[in-house]
């Protein structure tokens, strides 16, 4: 459908797995699909829907939420991210080295999902909970928890269930959700941000108050309403609970494209050399010397190779088939820029994969290569006139029409530039301090409802460097 219609600038028609009509809107057309109000189509509307957000997190406030957002928008970027690179490099190698081991003698045989998980799990709640809870095992168990709940009412309510049962059914089979959300905000986030808030607010009024606040999400969400004044319209329980939403999002999509760029290093074809190239890379960019390392807060910037690759994995294996789903709730419905009208509840969407896919767009498409976002490639020699032009890449975060993997426009993906961090230092690590063996084959991922989920069953066989 997308190589008959959509290459070709033309609206077509998609259903999905419970064979609901959306509208797919080609590369040509997302500008004016994004700059649609959000009173014609809408955003949240597409998401309660999808997600069964009415029955599985009932008290969920677009305002508060927009609020929030915006904090961390603001907050979650690079200035506030590299301050914590000390903290999460520790977190990084702790994991990795606990997971795959320091032999240098012997190779040893690992599951890759699961050491993805132990490793950008801890880094993840270092930024989104704090230090305090981030290598607490039950505290995991207990987000896990609230993630797999989540994500299986959300499916089962948002996308299998009829639309005359969902009152009927909604509520009893969002009950585990609902629980385990309230067990996570009671036992764990309730008690960090009001302690949090309660400083935070009194330093406000006494500057000679003694508290020096831990840096991560929750100071400088609540930093921010705090001097935006906005803390009375999105108070502290409304942070927890915002917060638990946020980590069910946060940690399988990045877990899922961590796996998924080993996948593709590993699967890669040996003329490409691959790992010997972004290794190199590695090893030039760290400095060893006292204070720096993998603490050093410039290093992550150099790997410009590495960034490519992960761009790369991102427009190979995007999270959905589809994305930026909105859903039309003008009474008079909406008309299209190629002139058809479509009526109030319709649903709109971008097709990633096969923008992704786009021989127009991204020569050799099917083909993966790591080092496409570069302005040179490894080993290539620049023209006489380029000499003196550093190698640089396309920002792996960058949103542009042509690649969707973080969503597109104002409600784009929030924390990508901390799944970013953690991605990159994750594999700069594994790559630095292991060898790794190649796949005869990659792993395959499967769809699940429109979700691309890569292999949680697939292994890497490692071995330790010596340094």
């Amino acid at each position: 459908m997308f190589t008959q219609f959509g290459s070709k600038g033309k609206f077509f028609v998609k259903s999905d797995m419970v064979f609901q009509p959306q509208i797919m809107v080609p590369q040509e057309h997302i500008r004016w699909f994004l700059q649609q109000p959000q009173n014609v189509l809408s955003v949240q509307e597409a998401r309660y829907e999808k997600f069964a957000i009415d029955f599985v997190l009932p008290r969920h406030d677009d305002v508060v939420d927009l609020i929030f957002l915006d904090a961390v928008h603001r907050k979650l970027m690079t200035r506030n991210l590299v301050k914590l690179q000390r903290a999460l490099a520790e977190e990084v190698s702790q994991n990795i080295d606990a997971v795959l081991g320091t032999d240098t003698e012997n190779w040893v045989e690992a599951n890759v999902w699961v050491t993805v998980e132990k490793t950008v799990v801890s880094a993840l709640m270092c930024i989104l909970a704090g230090q305090s809870v981030c290598r607490n095992d039950t505290f995991w168990k207990d987000v896990s928890g609230f993630t797999n709940a989540f994500g299986f009412s959300s499916i089962l309510i948002g996308r299998i269930l009829p639309k005359f049962l969902k009152p009927i059914l909604g509520w009893p089979l969002s009950g585990l959700t609902l629980i385990r959300q309230r067990k996570l905000m009671k036992k764990w986030y309730t008690p960090l941000v009001e302690e949090r808030f309660t400083s935070l607010l009194k330093k406000s009024q006494d500057p000679d108050f003694d508290y020096t606040p831990p840096q991560d999400l929750i100071t400088w969400t609540l930093d921010y309403l705090l001097n935006t004044g906005n803390v009375e319209r999105c108070n502290p329980n409304d942070v927890c609970h915002l917060l638990t939403l946020m980590i069910s999002a946060a940690v399988p999509t990045v877990q899922a494209t961590t796996a998924n760029i080993i996948y593709d290093m590993l699967s890669s074809p040996p003329y490409m050399k691959v790992r010997e190239h972004l290794y190199n890379e590695i090893v030039n960019a760290l400095d060893t010397s006292s204070g720096k390392g993998w603490a050093d807060q410039d290093l992550l910037p150099r790997l410009v190779f590495l960034n490519s690759a992960i761009r790369e994995t991102l427009r190979c294996n995007p999270a959905a088939v589809t994305a930026v789903e909105r859903k039309v709730v003008s009474k008079g419905g909406v008309t299209l820029p190629s002139g058809q009208h479509l009526p109030k509840g319709s649903w709109l969407g971008v097709p990633v994969v096969g923008i992704h896919s786009d021989e127009n767009i991204y020569p050799n498409a099917a083909k993966y290569e790591p080092f496409r976002f570069c302005n040179r490639k490894p080993g290539e020699e620049p023209d006489g006139k380029g000499a003196a032009i550093p190698i640089t890449s396309t920002g792996d975060v960058n949103i542009t029409d042509i690649f969707l993997s973080f969503g597109a426009g104002k409600f784009a993906c929030p924390g990508r530039w901390l799944a970013s961090h953690v991605i990159k230092l994750t594999i700069a690590y594994l790559l630095y301090n292991y060898e790794l063996k190649p796949y005869s084959q990659r792993p395959l991922s499967t769809v699940i409802f429109g979700n691309i989920i890569p292999n949680n069953e697939a292994t890497m066989i490692v071995h330790r460097r010596k340094h």
